[in-house]
């Protein structure tokens, strides 16, 4: 099964795009730039021509200009991948780190989708770090659908959610259903770019994750460009929560598997 490689990066961004094509050089992996949509110097009247706001979001909120700009982003790469002769593309931000990264594993998760009927493989979470991953994944563990020679598992979590674009899989079938959406709106952004919740209910794309995760987000080294616009309406994180949340984790994973 084939696949094309798009980093999706701002212009401008040159120290993300000498690291990550260092990355892919070590993979012996070919990739394409896709140069984003750059809206920080846009009169915000401007940009809301590309966007509606839709009740179906997840996010009770608008969209700020960076977010909107990273949905159309992500739009032009499904575009391109629809225009194109292979199945699948593999979608990488450009802050991503691809340690984990091994080629074969991709083909095998590309094969198992194909034969499952899968539309998106999550391969990567925002925000998440590697010596928190084994926490979180009590917090949101996954109905396994799926365990590959590699040892990873293709699973359903409990619901979708914004968890990131750091890197993911999509096949023409999925790209379809979002560009069908996207169009059915003529040709406005309604949610976020990770809005996977969004994508499953109202698109019906058949969205799995991959656990172990193989990439991560190098947000120490790298501040997002979004990061400052979220800002002004981001909440705090409550530390006492992560134990409410694993315990949570355990009943969602016990009903999922009775299920």
């Amino acid at each position: 099964m084939t696949y094309s490689t798009y980093v999706i990066s701002l212009s401008n961004e040159l120290v993300r795009q000498k690291s990550i094509l260092t990355q892919f050089n070590k993979l012996n992996s070919i990739f394409e730039f896709e140069y984003a949509v750059d809206f920080r110097f846009v009169d915000i009247n401007k940009v809301d021509d590309f966007y509606i706001k839709s009740t179906c979001s997840s996010l009770n909120r608008n969209l700020t200009k960076g977010e909107i700009g990273c949905s159309l982003s992500h739009i032009n790469v499904y575009k391109k991948l629809l225009e194109s002769n292979e199945t699948w593309a593999w979608i990488v931000e450009d802050d991503a780190l691809l340690e984990r990264v091994d080629i074969k594993i991709l083909d095998e998760l590309i094969q198992c989708s194909e034969k499952q009927g899968n539309d998106v493989v999550i391969l990567g979470y925002s925000k998440l770090a590697s010596d928190e991953e084994k926490i979180f994944y009590l917090k949101e563990p996954l109905k396994a659908k799926s365990m590959l020679e590699c040892g990873a598992i293709l699973g359903r979590p409990w619901k979708n959610w914004t968890c990131g674009t750091v890197s993911y899989l999509i096949n023409k079938n999925g790209a379809k259903k979002i560009l069908d959406r996207f169009e059915s709106v003529c040709n406005k952004v309604e949610t976020v770019a990770d809005d996977w919740n969004f994508f499953e209910k109202h698109c019906s794309v058949n969205i799995l994750h991959c656990r172990p995760l193989l990439v991560f987000e190098n947000f120490n080294a790298y501040k997002s460009s979004l990061e400052d616009e979220r800002a002004v309406i981001a909440k705090k994180s409550i530390k006492w929560l992560d134990s409410i949340r694993v315990i949570r984790g355990f009943m969602r994973k016990a009903i999922m598997d009775i299920k």
